[in-house]
């Protein structure tokens, strides 16, 4: 048993990524309880399956990447299945997108996988919102609080776009060569004006004791 433990947080992982399919189709096509109970059970997985890897420590740096791409797998899927009865959401979609987006060039740019608090906020906000928004479909008392978390959750994800966008183009520019060829390119430059003036030195120097010829090369 304790060789296939290392496997079982990575499975329950892998049931969120291949679930969502699902939960789209099923939204789409208008049955949102079948939609809250599979959420609810992609939820549980998501609970224990960080637990589970920490308990047996088999933490991995690979369960961890799969673990976020889940969750964004994840909360896009909730979120494109609802639009239909809440069309704001759209709008809540747009922006998560752009934001994987922009984990995804980073990754690619770094290789490490790194969470800003305002994204961990963001995702909490996120995924309450959903929750608001599956609920009001049912009890329509609660629409003005789905509402509120819905214009909450789209203003985080704005912050979010700036802060990833400004953290990561710090980091990546700071691991850009090109400041290192800049700098060649400056020290040749000086090297090259130095010798330039180091020339016109002995120029003047020869004119003044009448040693250059103008007839003459030097």
């Amino acid at each position: 048993m304790n060789k296939y433990k290392k496997y079982i947080p990575n499975l329950l992982t892998l049931f969120r990524i291949i679930s969502t399919p699902f939960i789209i189709i099923l939204g789409l096509m208008g049955y949102i309880k079948a939609v809250i109970v599979i959420s609810i059970i992609c939820s549980i997985t998501d609970l224990f399956d960080g637990k589970l890897a920490r308990k047996w420590n088999v933490v991995s740096t690979y369960g961890a990447k799969l673990d976020a791409l889940s969750d964004k797998v994840f909360a896009i899927g909730l979120t494109a299945c609802l639009i239909g009865k809440i069309h704001l959401l759209i709008i809540v979609l747009i922006l998560e997108i752009l934001i994987g987006l922009l984990n995804l060039y980073y990754f690619y740019k770094s290789k490490t996988i790194e969470s800003l608090m305002i994204g961990k906020i963001k995702t909490t906000f996120l995924f309450t919102t959903i929750i608001c928004c599956m609920l009001s479909i049912f009890y329509t008392d609660i629409k003005f609080l789905s509402y509120g978390f819905l214009y909450s959750t789209i203003n985080l994800q704005l912050l979010c776009l700036i802060f990833y966008y400004l953290r990561y183009y710090k980091i990546i520019d700071k691991s850009s060569p090109v400041k290192e060829t800049n700098k060649k390119e400056n020290v040749s430059l000086i090297e090259e004006t130095d010798k330039t003036i180091e020339v016109s030195n002995l120029i003047e120097l020869a004119e003044k004791y009448n040693l250059y010829d103008n007839d003459s090369k030097l």
